[in-house]
């Protein structure tokens, strides 16, 4: 899983590389997230699993003709507990006034959505839970793209969705 390798390689690069443009918070994010990769990486992995699109968010998305949406770029697709890509979704797309006003109506219309598909109930605090706790990956994503440099997308596009998903910038 990018996880455990190249996440943490591209962490590193990214905290050695661009540490001295952000605050401090972000320095010692970056010191959390390396010092506890594997625990990290054990708490995302635990759980029912299902197919998910690993990198879903607005600029993923289309609608087609009939009204129906559908995700393209599955390049990171895994086999991962789903609220992965509905905290990813909301975090990396909607701005944080957005997600405060209108998050936990969403979460419950996804629990609805789910039981109605065959999955399990789960209660308010269940689904709350996981999606503070997956919330911290898009984080995770944008610093990783950061320290790819150029690879994966502009350097200064990668440190502007740093800058937003630590709240020094907005959309």
């Amino acid at each position: 899983m990018l996880f455990r390798s190249i996440g943490k390689y591209l962490v590193r690069s990214s905290l050695d590389s661009h540490s001295r443009q952000f605050p401090r918070s972000f320095v010692k994010a970056c010191d959390i997230y390396l010092a506890q990769n594997d625990a990290l990486a054990n708490l995302f992995e635990g759980g029912p699993a299902t197919l998910i699109h690993g990198d879903l968010h607005l600029g993923n998305l289309y609608r087609d003709a009939s009204g129906g949406v559908g995700a393209f770029d599955w390049a990171l697709a895994a086999r991962m507990p789903g609220m992965w890509d509905v905290s990813y979704v909301l975090c990396n797309s909607f701005p944080p006034e957005f997600r405060r006003q209108y998050q936990r109506t969403l979460l419950a219309r996804y629990a609805r959505a789910l039981v109605l598909a065959g999955g399990p109930a789960r209660s308010e605090a269940e689904i709350w839970d996981e999606y503070r706790c997956y919330a911290f990956y898009p984080w995770i994503s944008a610093t990783a793209t950061l320290g790819a440099g150029d690879r994966m997308q502009p350097t200064e596009i990668a440190a502007r969705a740093v800058d937003w998903k630590i709240g020094r910038a907005h959309v």
